[in-house]
């Protein structure tokens, strides 16, 4: 087994019910390596909510849901 992946096994019903036994490689995901990437972005966006004092439902969330609408080619119409 690889160091980034994690083998995992799982079975499937085949016409007869004989088990087939397939093995994939699953890398895994290295969150800490994806933050380190975009760190300054985070890090710049955390101490702006923080520095807001608006934790919920403020100005940041509101931002988010209009660039993911925006994203998904649709359109945000919550009210907060």
């Amino acid at each position: 087994m690889q160091k980034d992946s994690k083998c995992i096994s799982y079975a499937m019903e085949g016409k007869e019910n004989n088990m087939l036994e397939t093995k994939l490689n699953v890398p895994f995901y290295g969150h800490v390596r994806q933050y380190h990437n975009i760190k300054a972005e985070i890090d710049a966006k955390i101490q702006e909510v923080l520095e807001s004092g608006q934790y919920v439902m403020g100005p940041m969330l509101r931002r988010f849901e209009q660039e993911l609408a925006a994203f998904h080619g649709t359109q945000c119409d919550s009210q907060h």
